[in-house]
């Protein structure tokens, strides 16, 4: 932690990045054993499938088949996705979206750990 202070970090800041830390590793175990589970899909229409690029559509199979979000939060990401004004729905816009509907659902720490595990 002194190298960290020492580094300009403050104590407030170090104890932050634990805690977001810890609730990470925390989700990836909830993740993990929610993939244990199989359960039913939201499978796109012709239509919505060809709004969605090629990498989306792959966000959506992960954010269910993962349990991220439940399946009325995953619908609320598909219809905000589809109501963007353009031509193909790209990963980044389905990411800005997904942390959205996810920070208002669970709050900011868990849209932050989305938004990490989706940037790869």
């Amino acid at each position: 932690m002194q190298d960290l202070m020492e580094q300009g970090y403050n104590e407030e800041e170090i104890e932050q990045a634990l805690e977001l830390l810890a609730s990470m590793q925390s989700i990836e175990v909830q993740v993990r054993q929610r993939a244990r589970h199989p359960r039913s899909y939201r499978l796109l229409a012709t239509e919505e499938q060809a709004r969605f690029d090629r990498q989306s559509r792959g966000m959506l199979i992960e954010l269910q088949y993962f349990g991220i979000v439940d399946p009325d939060q995953l619908e609320e990401i598909i219809e905000k996705s589809l109501a963007l004004n353009t031509k193909k729905v790209t990963h980044q816009d389905l990411l800005l979206i997904t942390t959205g509907v996810v920070a208002e659902a669970s709050g900011p720490l868990n849209a932050t750990h989305v938004w990490h595990f989706f940037q790869r």
